[in-house]
């Protein structure tokens, strides 16, 4: 009919272009045209990518909750469980083993309400109200988030307090010559209690590939073995590795479809919070446009979420689909 289809030779985005949609369009005399319609029906137009984008996030997300959903103990008031050195954590007084009883004005966070906060604060100071001890005193500190250059995002050098399992054991490498396997859960490492991941990163980094004695449970039994941390490149970082990925142990449950539908509302609300801090941040000088992926970076992102898994690339896809929504609706061209 009327409607003029293309199909590039470069198959790279996906576009639409309304009859009159600009000023001294030919057709922009045509009562149909899209500038000769009033405002109400143009907002509508303009709102409908957008509502159906978000419509999409929240769909996908419902239907994999419904299925899959990681049922993680929800911990107010976390404990900080690795703290690096020279961080902006650091440098305001926060110690392992403190806990975060507020971070500016929300009070009993989770770790994850924290790093949601750290992310969109870089070069901004954060209230973080902590308790330490046995007597449990209280203090605030002051804690600014340094920018991030490779990922353009605001860190302060800190992780939560957890359980510390191997999730894979690379062939060939450190871990798997000593016997480690999955499901092994991680106790100490050099004599220092290991409470995070990067904790352990941090003492194979201190050691400088000398044998550090790994202190291990399995079975409920506990064991104990020497390794020998190898240094490698991993995405332009170099690091002291032996060869294991390591998570925290997660219980994934299928939830009924209201709540899941409920947990997906939320879940796509605090992504849109994130979105919309990482704006502020870039508008106000703070944060780099790193922190926003353009096609190409969607596109290797994608890929590693796809060899994660179906539960991965599904997050991502809702994740993008929200991201679009947010950025259709920005008044820039």
């Amino acid at each position: 009919g009327e409607t003029d289809f293309r199909f590039s030779l470069i198959l790279f985005g996906g576009y639409v272009k309304m009859a009159g949609d600009q000023v001294g369009d030919e057709s922009a005399s045509d009562p149909r045209s899209f500038l000769a319609k009033p405002r109400w029906q143009r907002l509508i137009i303009a709102a409908a990518g957008p509502a159906m984008n978000v419509i999409l996030a929240i769909v996908l997300v419902t239907g994999l909750f419904a299925v899959r959903y990681p049922k993680i103990p929800v911990v107010n008031s976390p404990t900080v469980g690795f703290v690096a050195p020279d961080s902006a954590a650091a440098k305001a007084g926060i110690r392992e083993g403190d806990r975060i009883l507020a971070i500016d004005e929300i009070q009993n966070p989770t770790w994850e309400d924290i790093a949601l906060k750290e992310v969109g604060s870089a070069n901004r100071p954060m209230a973080v109200l902590i308790e330490r001890g046995a007597d449990k005193s209280q203090e605030i500190v002051q804690v600014t988030p340094t920018l991030d250059d490779r990922n353009g995002i605001g860190m302060a050098g800190w992780s939560e307090q957890m359980t510390v399992q191997v999730a894979q054991v690379e062939p060939g490498m450190e871990a798997q010559r000593v016997g480690l396997k999955k499901g092994d859960t991680l106790l100490e490492a050099g004599g220092q209690k290991v409470l995070s991941t990067l904790k352990l990163q941090d003492i194979f980094r201190q050691g400088e590939g000398k044998p550090v004695e790994l202190v291990y449970e399995r079975d409920g039994k506990r064991e104990s073995v020497m390794v020998s941390p190898q240094k490698s490149t991993i995405e332009g970082q170099s690091q002291w590795r032996i060869g294991v990925r390591l998570v925290s142990p997660v219980t994934y449950v299928a939830l009924p479809l209201p709540e899941a539908f409920s947990e997906s509302v939320k879940a796509n609300w605090r992504n849109a919070s994130l979105i919309f801090g990482s704006l502020q941040g870039i508008i106000e000088r703070r944060m780099s446009p790193k922190s926003l992926a353009g096609p190409i970076g969607i596109a290797q992102i994608s890929t590693e979420a796809a060899r994660e898994g179906a539960t991965s690339f599904i997050s991502l896809m809702a994740m993008v689909s929200l991201n679009l929504a947010i950025f259709n609706l920005l008044p820039i061209p």
